[in-house]
C-alpha cells in the first residue's frame, strides 16, 4: 500500500459557528494578495538565497535590513513564502520557499542562536513539511530541536534562552545574567512538541510542559501582565531577578512580550489539552483587551511614557490575532473571532498596511523592538509573519472561500536496487496537502513491469541495466509527473545463511543481503578477519545494499547477520 505522509501537528479540526458572518473576509483577501505580489519584489531585491530580510532601516529610512541565517528572525520570510503558496497555489512561492528553507538547514547545532532554534526551525521547516511533506524535514527539525532541549534544566525547569552574558547586565545593572528566561521562548516550545510527534519520545513533550509551568508561576504578575525576563539561578531554580530588556522598565508590560504569552499558552493548549494553558492565554489576552487602545494596536509598552504620542507596535497585534483565531479554533467562541477581525480591519488600513509598494516590500508598517528607540517604528519580517498566519487561519475557517489545490508530491524518487532474475517490489511513497486520495500511472513501464494504481511497483527483472520510469501522480484535480528510477543489478556467489550466523565474503565490493518481507532481521555486523567491526546496520528494509570503506573493498571479511529469519546473501563484484 502507499504511504501518504500526512502531518497534522497541529492542525485542528477547525469549528464552524453556524451563521458567522466573516465580515472582514475580503480584507483578508485583499492583504493576502498585496502581501503576494510585494513578496515577489521582495524577492526579486535579494542577492540570494543567504540573505534573508529582517526589517527596515528606521521610521525615515525604508533601505531593507538583511541578515544570514543564524539571525533569529531568519525563518520567518521562508515561513510567510510558505503561507503565501498555500493561499495562491503560485509554484513561485513553492521555488522559492524551498530555496531559502534550505539554507536554514545549516543552523540546527548553532549554540550561539539560543533558544530562538525553535521561531527559526518552526517557521520554515515546519510549514515546509506542514504543506510540502518532504519525509527528509522530520530529521533537519529533531537535530535543530536536540539543540533546543539540550538547554533545558530539571533545576530551573525551563529552556535558557540566552547564553550567559548575551546581554551583559540587568537593566538596574546589578549582576550578570545566569540563566535568563524570556517570556518569547513559549513560542520555541513547539518545536519540542513536535519532537515527540516525530519520534515518540516523550521526553522533550514534557520539557514543554514543565517549561510552561514553571513561566505560568514565573513570569506572570497578579494583574495578568508579564515580566519580559526572569533570571534564575542555575544551581539551586531559586528566582533572582525579574525585568525586561525591550520594555520600557521592569515594572512595566512590553506589548509584544505580552502577545507571546498569549500565542504561547494557546499552543500549549492545542498539543496537550491541558485547559490550564487555556486558561492562561485567556487570562493574558485579557490583559491585552483591557489595555489596548481604542483602535487595537497596542503601543509598544502598554505603560510607555507619553502615551498615545509614542510609537505602536504592529507585530504585537499580529501575533495577538493569529492567537485569536487559534482560540477560536480552541474553544468556538466567536468573541475571538470578533478580536481578531477588529485587529484584521485595522492593520489592513494603508496607515499600516503597504498598499503603494514601498516599505522596501514587507507588508506591514509600525512595529517596535523594544526601548530607548531600538527598531522603533519600522517594519518587521515577524509582523508580516504572523499577519500572515492570521490571514491565511482566518480564511480557512470561511465556508465561503476555497483555497487553490496544491498538486501532490512525490519525494523519494529513488528506489531501492532490483536483482536480476529474483522478485521486486516497491512502493511509491506520495503526499497530498488536502489528503486526497492519490492514483498512479506510467506510460513506460518495461516488459513484465506493472504499477497498481495505489503505488505499488513490481517485476522479476530479467535485464541488467538503470531504468527510469515517467510516472504520474494524480490527486483527481492535477496531477504531477516524476522520474521515477532504479538499477537492476547482477548478483553472484549466493550463499545460503540459513544454518551459519557467520558469513566470509570473499573479496567483495560490496554486501547485498534480501530478505524475506516482514523478516525479523535485527542487524548486520561487517568484520575484518582480524576481528575489527566496520560497519554495524540496522536491516529495516527487504532489500539492503551495504557499501564497504573503499579501503577494505576486495578484501576477505566476516558477514555477521543476527535475527531469526532465514535469509540469502549475496556479494556484488
Amino acid at each position: 500500500m502507499i504511504k501518504r505522509i500526512l502531518y497534522f501537528a497541529c492542525l485542528i479540526a477547525m469549528p464552524l459557528h453556524a451563521g458567522y458572518q466573516f465580515k472582514s473576509k475580503q480584507k483578508a483577501i485583499d492583504a493576502l494578495q498585496i502581501a503576494a505580489s510585494e513578496y515577489k519584489l521582495l524577492v526579486a531585491s535579494l542577492p540570494d538565497s543567504t540573505s534573508f530580510p529582517r526589517r527596515t532601516k528606521s521610521a525615515t529610512d525604508e533601505t531593507l535590513v538583511k541578515v544570514n541565517a543564524g539571525d533569529w528572525t531568519s525563518g520567518f520570510f521562508p515561513g510567510a513564502l510558505w503561507y503565501l503558496y498555500q493561499f495562491t497555489g503560485d509554484e513561485f512561492f513553492l521555488r522559492n520557499a524551498l530555496k531559502w528553507t534550505g539554507h536554514i538547514k545549516t543552523q540546527t547545532k548553532n549554540t550561539g542562536i539560543g533558544h530562538d532554534l525553535g521561531f527559526i526551525f518552526n517557521c520554515s521547516f515546519g510549514n515546509a513539511y506542514r504543506i510540502y511533506g518532504h519525509p527528509d524535514y522530520p530529521a533537519v527539525m529533531l537535530e535543530a530541536g536536540k539543540t533546543l532541549s539540550d538547554r533545558f534544566s530539571t533545576i530551573v525547569g525551563c529552556t535558557k534562552s540566552w547564553n550567559s552574558g548575551s546581554w551583559p547586565s540587568y537593566s538596574n545593572n546589578v549582576g550578570s545574567w545566569k540563566f535568563p528566561v524570556i517570556i518569547d521562548n513559549m513560542m520555541n516550545l513547539e518545536l519540542l512538541l513536535k519532537m515527540t510527534q516525530f519520534n515518540n519520545d516523550s521526553l522533550y513533550h514534557r520539557q514543554a510542559l514543565q517549561h510552561a509551568s514553571t513561566t505560568t508561576v514565573a513570569h506572570i504578575r497578579p494583574d495578568s501582565s508579564t515580566y519580559h525576563v526572569v533570571d534564575f539561578d542555575p544551581l539551586t531554580g531559586n528566582i533572582l531577578a525579574r525585568g525586561t530588556r525591550q520594555g520600557f522598565s521592569d515594572a512595566s508590560c512590553w506589548s509584544r512580550g505580552q502577545a507571546w504569552g498569549i500565542y504561547g499558552f494557546s499552543m500549549m493548549y492545542k498539543y496537550s489539552k491541558d485547559t490550564a494553558h487555556l486558561n492562561t492565554s485567556k487570562r493574558l489576552l485579557g490583559y491585552y483587551l483591557k489595555n489596548k487602545p481604542a483602535d487595537h494596536i497596542p503601543f509598544w509598552d502598554y505603560q510607555a511614557p507619553d502615551i498615545p504620542n509614542t510609537y505602536r507596535d504592529a507585530s504585537a497585534a499580529s501575533i495577538t490575532c493569529a492567537a485569536l483565531i487559534d482560540l477560536y479554533n480552541s474553544t468556538s467562541d466567536t468573541a475571538y473571532l470578533i478580536y481578531a477581525e477588529q485587529i484584521i480591519d485595522e492593520l489592513t488600513k494603508p496607515f499600516y498596511l503597504n498598499t503603494n509598494s514601498t516599505n522596501a516590500h514587507l507588508l506591514l508598517r509600525h512595529s517596535t523592538g523594544g526601548t530607548n528607540g531600538y527598531e522603533a517604528d519600522v517594519a518587521q519580517t515577524y509582523s508580516d509573519y504572523y499577519f500572515i498566519e492570521a490571514l491565511v487561519k482566518y480564511l480557512q475557517l470561511n465556508p465561503d472561500f476555497e483555497f487553490p489545490n496544491l498538486p501532490p508530491r512525490m519525494h523519494k524518487t529513488n528506489l531501492p536496487d532490483a536483482i536480476e532474475n529474483q522478485p521486486y517490489s516497491a512502493n511509491l511513497e506520495a503526499f497530498d496537502f488536502e489528503g486526497d486520495n492519490l492514483i498512479f500511472s506510467s506510460n513506460n513501464l518495461p516488459q513484465g513491469w506493472s504499477l497498481t494504481t495505489d503505488g505499488e511497483l513490481s517485476a522479476t527483472p530479467s535485464t541488467v541495466g538503470n531504468i527510469t520510469l515517467d510516472v504520474l501522480v494524480s490527486d483527481g484535480k492535477s496531477a504531477t509527473p516524476a522520474k521515477v528510477k532504479l538499477a537492476v543489478k547482477t548478483a553472484t556467489t549466493a550463499i545460503s545463511s540459513s544454518q551459519n550466523e557467520n558469513i566470509i565474503c570473499n573479496r567483495c565490493g560490496n554486501v547485498l543481503i534480501i530478505t524475506n518481507r516482514d523478516s525479523q532481521i535485527l542487524k548486520i555486523e561487517i568484520f575484518t578477519l582480524t576481528g575489527i567491526k566496520l560497519i554495524e546496520n540496522d536491516l529495516i528494509q527487504d532489500t539492503k545494499t551495504i557499501t564497504l570503506p573503499e579501503i577494505f573493498k576486495h578484501q576477505f571479511l566476516i558477514v555477521k547477520v543476527s535475527g531469526e529469519d532465514k535469509m540469502l546473501l549475496r556479494k556484488l563484484i
